[in-house]
């Protein structure tokens, strides 16, 4: 995705807290969003939430790996891990990559982190309504929501309830994606954020602009169109077979006639 996007776009691939290559300063926070919305110029959204836990799957999944039956998989056999890229990836994930992501959990001490987060789905229930509560000064902003169609975790309901508090917002549906959609369909991806980030700098659609950014991004990465995603509304237009449409206009334009994937 980063060699998709490097061309157009400033890439920064985050070293989360406790998942990634280097120790975590003292004093981060996970609401720069809320707290400098002058500087976000919109989101990109993919198969998550931004609320308090409702759906008692979440919430038994959050008690069961974020307690005893959690710490002894992930203390005896990295199984926290194990479980999540087995289950959130829906193409299945090559051993190389599955190695990876294990690598960074070799050492048992490594691992709590593992079991602190799926525990913490529920237990940060205050933080995650106040996160809930502060949408609203986000909500004009424009956003992509990308979705995989068979997450475990994240399903109809969530985005439903984002489409609701972004209006302004295109749904791409990720047909062949489970929870890690970045692993299952990083081409359909990349081409969805590059022609939502042209049409929203343009404030219309332009259909020589689409055909450009069609050409550049098989141009650049030799492969054919993808085809694997379908466009979705609030309105569930269906066309062709796929649902398209784009929110936060009068009139609500067809993109294109056929799916912009």
């Amino acid at each position: 995705m980063l060699k998709g996007l490097r061309g157009r776009f400033r890439c920064i691939a985050p070293d989360f807290p406790g998942f990634g290559l280097s120790g975590a300063a003292k004093g981060y926070g996970f609401s720069v969003a809320l707290r400098m919305p002058e500087r976000i110029r919109g989101f990109i959204i993919g198969n998550i939430w931004a609320w308090p836990l409702e759906r008692l799957g979440q919430k038994v999944f959050s008690r069961s790996m974020g307690g005893l039956i959690g710490r002894v998989l992930a203390w005896c056999c990295n199984g926290v891990v194990v479980f999540f890229m087995s289950k959130g990836v829906a193409t299945g994930l090559e051993k190389r990559l599955l190695n990876m992501y294990l690598s960074l959990f070799r050492k048992r001490q490594a691992r709590a982190p593992t079991n602190i987060f799926p525990n913490q789905l529920r237990a940060a229930r205050a933080f995650l309504a106040e996160i809930y509560k502060g949408l609203p000064i986000l909500s004009d902003k424009p956003a992509l929501i990308l979705w995989g169609e068979k997450d475990f975790a994240f399903q109809t309901p969530e985005r439903l309830r984002f489409e609701r508090l972004f209006s302004n917002h295109v749904t791409v549906m990720l047909p062949n994606a489970g929870h890690f959609i970045q692993e299952d369909s990083p081409d359909e991806i990349v081409a969805a954020i590059r022609r939502w980030f042209f049409h929203t700098r343009a404030g219309k659609v332009n259909e020589s602009v689409e055909k450009q950014v069609d050409d550049e991004w098989r141009n650049e990465n030799e492969i054919g169109q993808p085809s694997n995603c379908a466009m979705v509304s609030q309105a569930g237009e269906k066309i062709q077979g796929k649902y398209l449409s784009r929110s936060g206009s009068k009139n609500r334009r067809r993109l294109v006639e056929n799916s912009l994937c």
